[in-house]
């Protein structure tokens, strides 16, 4: 028999899968340091530019909304932060999401990023080349014992361009917490007890009641 303490098992730290109305307030749109003058990050459900894993509702900058404007954005999405020093004997940990991003030209930066408390780390970059799948990264080194891990997808640089859509970006992994007995069990049984062994009493002349002793 192994005992386990408190959350010990797979679990989900962070989930979101932009259905909620207000699943986006949460998260933070900032633009730059690129030129920007459209495309924000929001969120829609526009079937056209969804990941081929979301379903609903998704986040999306829209570079090619910006024709026939001076078509440029440079925009990122941040997640909320999430505190990992709130959980113990945190094994490791994983982030994934569904991507779609369209490649054009090159001329475009996309990457996905985490924080791990001080700086920045990208561990996606677009390679001038569409990606519509799932991907999914470890992040352990940054998010464990980080009380503001965040997940950034950034897309800067974009000039009549495509677009970057994520969905479903999931935080999991494994808790290991030992459970440490406060009492130490009874002794073996020794038959020093008042009724050796196990024993069974007529509490009434026909039985229909009996009493059960043992050491």
């Amino acid at each position: 028999v192994t005992t386990h303490g408190p959350n010990t098992g797979l679990n989900t730290f962070f989930f979101e899968d932009f259905e909620a109305s207000n699943s986006f307030d949460d998260w933070t749109v900032g633009t730059g340091p690129g030129p920007h003058r459209c495309g924000d990050w929001e969120r829609t459900n526009t079937s056209t530019q969804r990941p081929s894993g979301g379903g609903g509702y998704y986040a999306r900058s829209l570079s090619e909304s910006c024709i026939p404007l001076l078509p440029q954005t440079s925009t990122y999405l941040d997640s909320p932060a999430i505190d990992f020093t709130q959980y113990t004997g945190v094994q490791w940990v994983t982030l994934e999401f569904d991507i779609y991003y369209a490649y054009l030209d090159g001329g475009d930066d996309a990457t996905m990023e985490v924080w791990d408390g001080s700086t920045w780390h990208v561990l996606w970059s677009d390679s001038d080349t569409n990606v519509n799948g799932h991907l999914t990264y470890d992040v352990t080194a940054y998010a464990v014992g980080n009380p503001e891990f965040r997940v950034r997808f950034n897309y800067q640089n974009a000039n009549s361009d495509r677009w970057y859509s994520v969905d479903n970006v999931k935080l999991g992994g494994l808790i290991e917490n030992p459970c440490f007995a406060s009492a130490t069990p009874a002794s073996v049984p020794d038959g020093s007890g008042a009724k050796a062994g196990f024993h069974a009493d007529r509490l009434t002349v026909s039985g229909d009641s009996i009493q059960l002793s043992w050491d």
